[in-house]
């Protein structure tokens, strides 16, 4: 059924209480929390996993950490708002009531939720954002402020080489013709000027 066993059972309860609790531990517990809440809020998972997603976000948003909803407000995770927006137009195939039964918990706990992010708002207003801010990725290294790519070993794999033989494309494949393409780690995007192009 899926991460909770028995809508209304003592045993949910417990879980409930465990996950809630999981929110204050940390970084890392947070992240695994929304990962699963984020694949249980997907198209992919059955109406009950995603019910049972709706009941932890419900009671995240009652008495989960208040890190949790600064993360999630300056997006570190998945946006909880529009996957709730979605599941506020959820139709199912099997019966109506589970349609009306998912619609209803969407929309209590997108206005819970709400009311979470505009007190996670205040507050970074008020004392700062949060060190959690997510940066950009790309080809498998850190572009925050001021951080650099890492120094490459290679010397056709130099920033400022422009040939197009030795170039790069966006995924980090070599363009060399006839070559097997290889993934590149640690490589950033060459854009090249062609030759004979006007500017």
């Amino acid at each position: 059924m899926g991460f909770l066993e028995g809508i209304g059972s003592l045993k949910m309860k417990d879980d409930l209480e465990k996950i809630c609790r999981a929110s204050y531990e940390g970084k890392r517990s947070r992240e695994a929390l929304m990962e699963q809440l984020a694949w249980g809020l997907s198209r992919s998972a059955s109406w009950r996993e995603s019910y049972s997603s709706l009941l932890v976000l419900e009671a995240l948003a009652l008495t989960g950490s208040k890190e949790l909803w600064k993360e999630c407000s300056v997006g570190a995770h998945f946006d909880v708002t529009q996957r709730l927006v979605l599941f506020g137009h959820f139709t199912s195939k099997e019966d109506p009531r589970v349609t009306r039964m998912i619609r209803a918990k969407a929309s209590e706990v997108r206005d819970l939720v709400t009311d979470r992010y505009r007190a996670a708002e205040e507050s970074i207003r008020k004392y700062g954002s949060p060190r959690l801010i997510p940066a950009p990725k790309r080809n498998g290294f850190y572009r925050g402020r001021g951080a650099s790519p890492p120094a490459s070993s290679s010397s056709s794999s130099s920033v400022s080489e422009c040939s197009p033989v030795g170039a790069r494309t966006r995924k980090g494949y070599s363009s060399t013709l006839g070559e097997e393409p290889s993934r590149l780690q640690n490589f950033p995007v060459v854009w090249c000027r062609p030759a004979n192009a006007v500017l």
